[in-house]
């Protein structure tokens, strides 16, 4: 079975880290659980961990987002695209996803979601996304009732 081809804003990582019951959450461990497949580019990752860094985030949760790059696939975009012009720098998930053949950007970000859709790909919040997918309320068994496995819980004294 093809898994779905996405692309991942670091707002979403940022979000999860702040929200544990939240859709990104929810998101990002569906990915870790490899029912997605998930595209980054190198800007992507330094950002996230950049964002993750400044905001001091436990050193278990920069391990979980390190094993979702990990299990995601790095793609070396092939042209520049200017078609967000309030905010330049989130051209980098359009490049990625367009080189990736992705099918969907997944964010929170109000200058990605303006533009709905680009050449195909769609751009949605991870609430959105999650129900078009039919998962919004579904559990994974893995998970503890704060949505992480029982080591990560132990090892961030939760």
């Amino acid at each position: 079975m093809r898994r779905t081809k996405i692309v991942i804003d670091s707002n979403l990582i940022i979000a999860s880290y702040w929200n544990g019951t939240s859709a990104s959450r929810r998101l990002i461990d569906l990915c870790l659980d490899e029912k997605f497949r998930t595209y980054h580019t190198i800007k992507i990752r330094k950002e996230a961990f950049l964002i993750l860094d400044k905001i001091n985030a436990r050193r278990s949760y920069k391990a979980r987002i390190a094993e979702l790059f990990r299990r995601g696939k790095r793609v070396v975009p092939r042209r520049k695209i200017e078609i967000v012009k309030k905010d330049p720098e989130d051209n980098k998930y359009l490049e990625c996803a367009l080189r990736a053949k992705a099918g969907f950007i997944v964010t929170n970000d109000q200058h990605l979601l303006a533009h709905d859709e680009f050449k195909g790909l769609r751009i949605l919040p991870p609430g959105q996304f999650l129900r078009d997918c039919g998962l919004k309320k579904q559990r994974l068994p893995f998970l503890n009732r704060l949505g992480w496995p029982k080591k990560i819980r132990k090892e961030s004294g939760l």
